[in-house]
């Protein structure tokens, strides 16, 4: 194993001075040490795609990019690296996460963790994983930048589980808002009735709203980061005698914000989309999010939906979740709240697969359909 200090340490010694990704749980206090490093830049890209192209970009600028992104996020990057860095010949290092990869690990994990060489291998991009001897990686990250700036190209490096330490913590800001993420799904479970289908975006939204209310009308996404809203307009548009609710996440909306438009231009009457905005990729460590510049009921009001509201207060929300309930939509509701947490979720998995939670949610939305047909 190797601190995170260490490995910043040996980067720097081969002139890394940029480091952008999707943050992940193996990374968090490589992020907090980039973050809290003068010498060098960190930039939260939206999706794992854009982390590559910024990546492109600042090396065609002169910096020496590092991409660090979950091993989930490499089917987000292939575009940009076998059609943009790989063949305008730019180098770059990708770390990347070992989620599933030689441990057990969380069903949405497991495809990528025994795929993950593979797909690099498909994508002609050199690579290696991480060493557990420290005296062996500062050898192994030579070795692969020299390959990277001889060749011109991406290479990647497969963090195992364990194999990066503690390090430096940045502070997490206090945000002004009273309620909490789980204060905020339990008011709109509360205004919304039992049997209404709800899609939870994936991480700890999905955990909290397992534990407020297990129904088989609630969809938790495990995985597939910023895709509940567009997985929500698809059961909107199926059963559309049906209200449907999206809990989104700030990371999660944004990192697939294209997905406002097409909801806007479709305008789906019966879809409530709520994003449950804490400034935060709360899963993996609490990192900032660009959440605190951006107005994403704004971004919705610009792009079609209907309805669009921003507020902080659980009476507020009560009240607007009812009256989207009432009224044609879409409608968005752009809902600010603190990062305090005061117990960590259990995991979904504890009681459902992920086939028991799509077997009974798909039941749960057919049901009324399939009584009236018969």
């Amino acid at each position: 194993m190797i601190g995170s200090a260490e490995l910043s340490n040996v980067l720097k010694a081969l002139d890394y001075d940029l480091y952008t990704g999707v943050p992940c749980s193996f990374f968090k206090t490589m992020i907090d040490t980039a973050i809290l490093d003068e010498d060098v830049a960190y930039i939260a890209a939206a999706n794992e795609g854009a982390a590559v192209a910024l990546a492109a970009g600042a090396e065609a600028g002169g910096r020496k990019p590092v991409v660090m992104v979950q091993n989930s996020g490499l089917g987000n990057m292939i575009n940009p690296l076998t059609s943009l860095a790989s063949i305008y010949r730019q180098p770059m290092l990708l770390l990347v996460s070992g989620r599933a990869y030689k441990v057990n690990d969380e069903p949405q994990h497991i495809i990528m963790g025994r795929q993950m060489h593979a797909m690099l291998d498909a994508c002609e991009i050199p690579h290696r994983d991480l060493p557990e001897e420290p005296a062996e990686i500062a050898t192994m990250l030579r070795e692969l930048t020299d390959i990277s700036r001889e060749q011109n190209t991406p290479v990647a490096v497969v963090v195992p589980k364990g194999t990066v330490g503690k390090g430096l913590s940045a502070e997490i800001p206090e945000l002004p808002h009273p309620m909490s993420r789980r204060d905020a799904i339990t008011a709109i479970i509360d205004s919304i009735p039992d049997g209404t289908p709800v899609v939870a975006t994936t991480g700890m939204t999905a955990r909290e709203l397992f534990e407020v209310d297990d129904q088989p009308a609630h969809f938790y996404m495990m995985g597939s980061m910023g895709h509940a809203a567009a997985f929500g307009f698809g059961v909107a548009i199926a059963a559309a005698d049906k209200k449907v609710v999206v809990l989104d996440g700030d990371g999660s909306a944004l990192m697939h914000l294209g997905t406002f438009s097409t909801v806007g231009h479709y305008a789906p009457a019966n879809l409530v989309h709520v994003v449950i905005d804490n400034e935060a990729y709360e899963s993996t460590g609490n990192q900032d999010t660009t959440s605190s510049t951006t107005d994403l009921s704004e971004v919705a009001r610009a792009c079609g939906y209907k309805v669009t509201r921003r507020f902080d207060d659980e009476t507020t929300l009560r009240t607007e979740v009812a009256a989207a309930l009432a009224s044609n939509g879409p409608t968005l509701l752009h809902v600010k709240v603190h990062r305090h947490v005061a117990n960590k979720p259990v995991r979904i998995t504890s009681r459902w697969t992920a086939a028991d939670i799509g077997r009974r949610f798909r039941d749960a939305c057919t049901s009324t359909n399939d009584s009236e047909a018969s």
